[in-house]
């Protein structure tokens, strides 16, 4: 086995086991959801709804305790260590029965806001929304149907009036689940929702991966992803439309609406996606 070495100061010396994890967390952030969830046992994870999902591709395996076990190796939901099967941050998150008992920072905070800076005096909702990856995903869409306004016009010749909402609600899915897939689950920082009068902002922690541009991104099609297994699991659950055209996307609808042009930046640390509001017509 390799040597690893830190340098403080003048001085140089073997590196501990923690410093190497930091380094190795900071050269290939991908690794923390397969790490072993701090605090977290097997029993932890809701195992019915496990189960439930490897029925349909292994269901005489699935149904014993240890072909349950070996089936969440195999995608990294579990792993074994010092002879214990524990979760990994990935089968937490996706599974867990209380993901945020363990790790708070793996929610979402969503906010209405009245006018369009922020203020918390202004704060008209304020909900910690909780759960696995789905669920987030589920109740940040829930939030934004709460809040937002829906006009609607009669078109000459039709019957049904056509309804005006203010957001696609699928780009708004597909904006969530992006922060959820691709979020740094490491920081302790919830994802963020903030719903204004004119637009829509959801940052998550976490800024691009190394060697990755901005541009690359918003181009669409990047096979890198920070979360390989969560990612997989809300393709798998139908929370993705394509692997890598999130944005695409996003885009796509917030045109079809008649909105205003989506924004998206990258700083170190944070990911932001902005949608406009579409402008009522006059």
């Amino acid at each position: 086995m390799k040597k690893v070495f830190v340098r403080h100061g003048r001085q140089t010396r073997r590196a501990t086991r923690d410093e190497i994890r930091a380094l190795t967390l900071r050269e290939t952030p991908e690794v923390f959801e397969t790490l072993p969830a701090t605090g977290a046992a097997w029993t932890d994870l809701d195992l019915p709804r496990l189960r439930e999902h490897f029925h349909t591709v292994a269901p005489k395996a699935s149904s014993v305790e240890a072909g349950l076990i070996d089936l969440a190796i195999t995608v990294r939901l579990a792993v074994v260590q010092a002879g214990q099967t524990l979760p990994t941050n990935a089968g937490l998150v996706l599974f867990g029965r209380e993901p945020q008992r363990y790790n708070s920072s793996w929610g979402i905070t969503a906010l209405r806001i009245r006018g369009t800076t922020f203020d918390r005096d202004l704060v008209i909702d304020r909900r910690e929304l909780t759960g696995t990856a789905d669920a987030l995903v589920e109740a940040g869409q829930q939030f934004v149907a709460d809040h937002m306004q829906v006009a609607y016009q009669f078109k000459m010749n039709h019957v049904k009036r056509q309804d005006l909402p203010q957001y696609s609600l699928d780009a708004v899915r597909e904006a969530i689940t992006n922060a959820v897939a691709h979020r740094d689950y490491q920081p302790a920082e919830t994802t963020q929702m903030r719903m204004f009068d004119d637009r829509l902002e959801v940052q998550n922690p976490g800024g691009l991966l190394p060697g990755l541009t901005l541009d690359a991104v918003l181009r669409g099609g990047i096979a890198r992803r920070r979360n390989e297994v969560i990612s997989e699991f809300l393709k798998q659950w139908g929370y993705v439309e394509k692997a890598g055209f999130g944005i695409v996307f996003i885009r796509q609808r917030m045109r079809k609406l008649g909105a205003g042009e989506p924004r998206f930046e990258a700083t170190p640390i944070h990911f932001i996606a902005t949608l406009p509001a579409r402008e009522p017509q006059a």
